[in-house]
């Protein structure tokens, strides 16, 4: 994943696939249902620590401040 290259341990870091069927549409998504982590962890105890992704604003941009200076950005995730 090059996004997670720059931490320490890259190599440990793994994102869930997930390959279903939608209607008559097969897809894949980089996503889980949210328990997913409870219950992977719970089978491989080698796994230390899970999080999740929300994808909350799709359409809609959010403000975002930082160093007293304000901007919009849109198609934003919640880790």
């Amino acid at each position: 994943m090059e996004y997670d290259g720059f931490h320490k341990n890259a190599n440990r870091i793994f994102c869930v696939k997930t390959e279903g069927i939608s209607g008559n549409k097969g897809f894949q998504a980089l996503s889980a249902p949210l328990l997913a982590g409870d219950m992977l962890r719970e089978k491989f105890p080698s796994i230390e620590a899970a999080t999740f992704t929300a994808d909350f604003f799709k359409e809609k941009k959010i403000k975002v401040s930082y160093n007293q200076k304000d901007f919009y950005e849109d198609g934003n995730i919640i880790v």
